[in-house]
């Protein structure tokens, strides 16, 4: 953050720290049930929006990381920074500060994007957004579950005890979603909801595999 000025410095800080608003999704939770019937588009072109509009998401990302690995790695040092400073705790997990950079990052403008389709009235638009980001918060709250070791994440619990990257407890959950998809009974950890669109739900899985793996190699020695 080097020569930026005290505005843009307070500026970009806030932009670290944005918060995902649970109480919004909540409310598009009912709206998102309102168009269960809706099957926005047909699955050729359903296709070529993920491909155009969500995967360029990844591509992004994959190629800042890899050219400027270090900016990354001090927006991950500075969440870190921030939630020491809050709590006074300072030993943060590698798995709960790639949760929460993702979470800041990535869900909270998601979740924009979602409330912005509602607004305008574009409902097949909201469907495919709202799908997909409900599929990355699937995946990645099932790991914070087990990260804060709630009661309904016993199972997951012991697969991040096994494997502390929380690499094998995000791709059994998202091994998981597949699996209902074939018809296995829902899960308390994941679940694709009957109003859904499992190809979305499945995308955004998917999304948030992808950006934990990439996210995760950099939190080393911050």
């Amino acid at each position: 953050m080097i020569g930026l000025s005290m505005k843009q410095t307070k500026k970009k800080e806030e932009y670290l720290f944005q918060p995902v608003d649970l109480d919004a999704w909540q409310e598009l939770y009912h709206n998102r049930k309102r168009y269960a019937d809706l099957r926005p588009l047909g699955l050729s072109s359903s296709d070529d929006l993920l491909t155009t509009t969500f995967y360029p998401y990844i591509r992004n990302y994959q190629t800042l990381v890899a050219k400027k690995p270090e900016t990354v790695k001090n927006q991950l040092r500075l969440l870190r920074d921030g939630f020491v400073q809050l709590t006074g705790y300072n030993d943060f997990s590698r798995p709960y500060i790639c949760v929460q950079y993702i979470n800041f990052h990535v869900l909270s403008d998601m979740i924009n994007q979602v409330k912005d389709r509602f607004t305008l009235g574009k409902p097949e638009m909201f469907v495919l957004w709202y799908d997909i980001t409900d599929g990355m918060m699937e995946i990645l709250y099932c790991l914070k579950g087990a990260l804060e070791e709630v009661d309904t994440f016993e199972g997951e619990m012991e697969l991040l005890k096994n494997d502390p990257s929380g690499f094998t407890l995000i791709d059994t959950s998202v091994t998981e979603l597949k699996s209902q998809v074939n018809g296995r009974p829902i899960s308390e950890s994941v679940h694709i909801e009957e109003h859904q669109i499992p190809a979305f739900v499945l995308t955004g899985a998917h999304m948030a595999q992808t950006y934990y793996k990439i996210l995760y190699p950099l939190t080393e020695n911050l």
